[in-house]
């Protein structure tokens, strides 16, 4: 009964030993616990933060691709244009080699001017280049437009 004293004493004195080692691991464990609830909450800010920035860039993405078909647009009503301005060009070439055609005619042997049309002829070739002149300048202002120079307008 003696040993069992002794043992019981001993085990007595380690007792605060324990206690003290229990009581530092449920502190570390309510650290912890601590811990994992405000990296909870960091992790639920962080899903709030990331759904906004993906509706803004879906917004962003609509933005741009609205953007994309309208410059789609402009870059196609300017080709058209810009086609159209070539045809005027090699029309005008065709007026002037006419033109040319028109005021020589072969006399005996030789080239002269003839009147016959020339009266009309400048008034053609004025309105002719009026209309290159402003089919150059709607080319222009739509390639400006194109590349962000509105103010011009």
């Amino acid at each position: 009964m003696a040993v069992n004293l002794v043992f019981f004493r001993k085990s007595l004195l380690q007792l605060p030993n324990e206690c003290f080692g229990i009581r530092a691991m449920f502190l570390s464990l309510a650290m912890m616990c601590i811990k994992v609830y405000v990296n909870k909450e960091i992790l639920l800010l962080w899903g709030f933060f990331v759904a906004e920035f993906l509706q803004e860039l879906k917004e962003d993405n609509q933005v741009l691709l609205e953007t994309k078909t309208m410059l789609e647009d402009q870059l196609e009503g300017t080709r058209a244009r810009s086609d159209k301005l070539h045809e005027l060009e090699k029309e005008n070439l065709q007026l002037k080699a006419k033109l040319h055609d028109m005021e020589m005619v072969s006399v005996n042997g030789g080239w002269q001017r003839t009147d016959m049309h020339w009266i009309s002829c400048p008034f053609l070739i004025k309105e002719l280049a009026v209309k290159i002149v402003g089919e150059r300048r709607k080319v222009c202002l739509d390639l400006l437009m194109l590349f962000g120079y509105g103010f011009l307008q």
